[in-house]
């Protein structure tokens, strides 16, 4: 099931239609969706978006138009960060995509920002009082700029363009409709006595879920979009430990961990075909140079994704110079946690409160430049412990030679 919010009848109109929506007490309803038109602003936004939630507690959408003095008109964004323009307040949705930007929400349509809406930040904060913050999702569609002014009869072919948008949507949130997994580990934390190893095995379950419902959504964009993907893990425990989740989301991809030798020479040869999914250990991936046709390079060559930072920033840059190789194009994106052992050893009490001073909710992508150069400094210490480590070594074994010579 899946909620949608407007704010406007006209842009309500064109989704009602497509859905075979039918009026019940002021609520368009089928038998996967329902819908309320809020009218406009942000304090009817967020009291109609209440009195829906307060029925339908289902994962909700906020879908409708926007201003903008930066992008041009039937350009789409997910929101990943709203600014209420008058009290200052910042808030952080957690369910977005490659394509995403920010928005600030303002009372009159009277001032242009990248993206700049009426409603936003009324609708996220009423939704987030009934629901889990990755279930609270905001899509805007560009339908005036300081050039060009709103064309309220455009308005309907704007959103009809965008409706694929609901339909994928609907498709993501019905794999989290069964909350019985949700439901045995929190039971299994609160009330079981565990060893260590099954603490470690109930974070990798914990692990593994988080990816299903994170990284995935991305992987099938990509590969929707034919972009190869190469994703980079810490050991060859988690490279299998993923292949696995891949394979029950039905997506085709190869493994190079270094424990089918005869086997490389044919992956590597195809990592950057076009669709390709491979997952890499760091020894594995190293050193190798994959190539990329002139097809791939026009849809933004390899895709690279990091399922952790790793103590040595000279691993992570070697996971990223796998793209964008003499020249061609090429993305990275890395995936973080909390949990991470580097953060949980050298960090993470140190972001937890830059996080907390910043307001930013508990499950808020890790993209603040604070959180960067701490992250940073986390590794600079691994690395000079290392350092000193090495440097001991050798000269203990100093002291064995010159006892060597004197013997």
């Amino acid at each position: 099931m899946l909620n949608i919010i407007t704010a406007l009848k006209i842009e309500a109109k064109p989704i009602i239609k497509h859905f075979n929506l039918k009026p019940t007490n002021n609520i368009y309803q089928n038998k996967y969706i329902n819908l309320i038109i809020t009218g406009s602003g942000k304090i009817k936004c967020a009291i109609n978006t209440a009195l829906l939630l307060n029925k339908f507690k289902y994962p909700s959408l906020n879908i409708g138009i926007a201003g903008s003095n930066k992008y041009d008109i039937n350009k789409g964004f997910y929101i990943h960060k709203i600014t209420d323009f008058e009290s200052g307040f910042d808030y952080y949705p957690d369910f977005f995509k490659e394509e995403s930007e920010e928005l600030t929400t303002i009372s009159k349509p009277n001032k242009y920002f990248s993206l700049v809406d009426m409603e936003a930040s009324g609708f996220f904060e009423a939704a987030y009082k009934f629901l889990n913050i990755e279930e609270i999702v905001l899509y805007k569609i560009i339908s005036d700029t300081t050039k060009n002014p709103l064309k309220k009869e455009l308005i309907p072919s704007l959103i009809k363009s965008h409706i694929q948008i609901i339909e994928e949507l609907l498709d993501t949130f019905s794999t989290l409709e069964d909350n019985t997994i949700d439901k045995l580990l929190n039971e299994a934390q609160s009330k079981m006595k565990l060893t260590a190893t099954q603490k470690i095995q109930l974070k990798q379950i914990l692990t593994l879920y988080k990816i299903k419902n994170i990284p995935f959504p991305i992987f099938k964009e990509l590969k929707k979009k034919g972009q190869p993907i190469l994703i980079g893990t810490a050991s060859i425990e988690k490279s299998e430990l993923l292949s696995k989740m891949l394979k029950k989301e039905k997506i085709p991809h190869h493994v190079l961990n270094a424990k089918n030798h005869e086997q490389e020479g044919e992956i590597i040869k195809n990592a950057g075909a076009k669709g390709a999914v491979t997952i890499a250990t760091n020894m594995a991936g190293r050193g190798v140079d994959i190539k990329v046709s002139d097809e791939v390079k026009s849809l933004g060559g390899l895709y690279i994704i990091g399922t952790e930072r790793h103590e040595s920033r000279r691993i992570d840059n070697q996971l990223r110079g796998r793209a964008g190789r003499q020249g061609d194009p090429g993305e990275t994106r890395f995936f973080l946690s909390l949990e991470d052992d580097l953060l949980r050893l050298f960090g993470s009490d140190r972001i937890k409160k830059m996080m907390d001073m910043m307001n930013i909710p508990e499950d808020e992508p890790i993209t603040h430049k604070m959180v960067s150069k701490a992250l940073e400094n986390a590794q600079r210490r691994v690395e000079q412990q290392n350092f000193q480590i090495r440097k001991r070594l050798l000269e203990y074994d100093e002291v064995y030679n010159v006892q060597r010579k004197v013997i």
